[in-house]
């Protein structure tokens, strides 16, 4: 009796021990964003690329410029290559997507690259992309701002960037 007891005790403590430390499972309900909330999409973004960080994409965003991307509209996680992974971001009246690659070593992409912006020293890559409607184009006026912007933004861990921090807030509000 007195060892069941004991395992009764030790058991009840095992699964309140469990209880306490297991953390709800994510809902989907997590990335969702009311609306009404200014820049709706750009908040969602942040939320679904601060949820997969946590869960198995840390890699992805682990650089931002320091200061928001003028004309920003989205962002996304792109590719994982061998040594780099890519992430998107969406600027601007022409929807241009600015593709920073961050590497372990330095890379060939500007080689094959039209509007390659960024090759730098610390393996930042930064070259732009146009969608079905649009190609970026050196002397439009959106395109040249954007150039000047993302050849020289300083890149800072995401915890770092208060932009992008307070996305988040807004979308945990």
């Amino acid at each position: 009796m007195k060892r069941a007891l004991i395992l009764l005790i030790v058991v009840a403590a095992a699964v309140a021990l469990a209880g306490k430390a297991e953390a709800p499972a994510p809902q989907a309900s997590d990335l969702m964003v009311d609306e009404s909330v200014p820049e709706q999409t750009l908040v969602m973004d942040a939320l679904r690329i601060d949820f997969d960080r946590r869960h198995g994409s840390p890699q992805h965003f682990a650089l931002v410029p320091r200061t928001r991307p003028p004309g920003l509209l989205s962002m996304s996680i792109g590719s994982n290559g061998p040594n780099s992974v890519v992430d998107s971001y969406h600027f601007g009246e022409q929807k241009l997507g600015a593709l920073v690659e961050l590497a372990t070593r330095p890379t060939d992409t500007c080689a094959t690259v039209e509007m390659c912006v960024r090759n730098d020293d610390e393996h930042v890559t930064v070259y732009f992309s146009g969608n079905v409607a649009t190609t970026p184009r050196a002397g439009d006026p959106e395109t040249d701002a954007a150039r000047a912007f993302w050849s020289k933004a300083e890149m800072v861990p995401v915890a770092e960037a208060a932009w992008f921090t307070e996305l988040l807030a807004r979308g945990r509000e």
